[in-house]
């Protein structure tokens, strides 16, 4: 094989399910919560790529117009990111659309939007349901 050894076995995926029979009986899996943070962040990281890629359609397509939700995140992103119309390094860019997912930035200028779904306009005091454990 010509890859190193460190990569040449995958380690296995890591399961968070309560059936695992792993879990002790006084606590939480961790690393659950560690694999939940790191999907997360893999998440936004791949929702700021794909920002970037949509802004940059948007630039191949104008005069036209798109609707006002994405004209005003484009316009959010442009603020700092410029169009790409020569080789760049993109790290920069996708750091920082990737910041504006994580905190938030484009949720604002979405809720901020008049005639909104349901469920976009949720109440100032609404929380996440909270799941308990289950004993099997």
């Amino acid at each position: 094989c010509l890859l190193p050894p460190r990569m040449r076995f995958a380690p296995a995926q890591k399961s968070c399910s309560a059936a695992d029979g792993d879990l002790p009986v006084y606590g939480v899996n961790t690393g659950c919560g560690k694999l939940a943070n790191q999907r997360i962040a893999n998440t936004a990281h791949i929702r700021g790529i794909e920002l970037l890629a949509a802004a940059q359609g948007i630039e191949f397509r104008r005069p036209l117009r798109t609707s006002i939700a994405f004209e005003r995140v484009h316009a959010l992103l442009r603020k700092r990111v410029p169009a790409l119309t020569q080789d760049r390094h993109l790290s920069p860019d996708i750091e920082y659309a990737t910041q504006l997912v994580r905190d938030g930035s484009i949720s604002h200028v979405l809720r901020a939007l008049p005639d909104l779904p349901p469920l976009w306009s949720l109440p100032p005091n609404w929380a996440a349901p909270q799941f308990a454990l289950r004993k099997s």
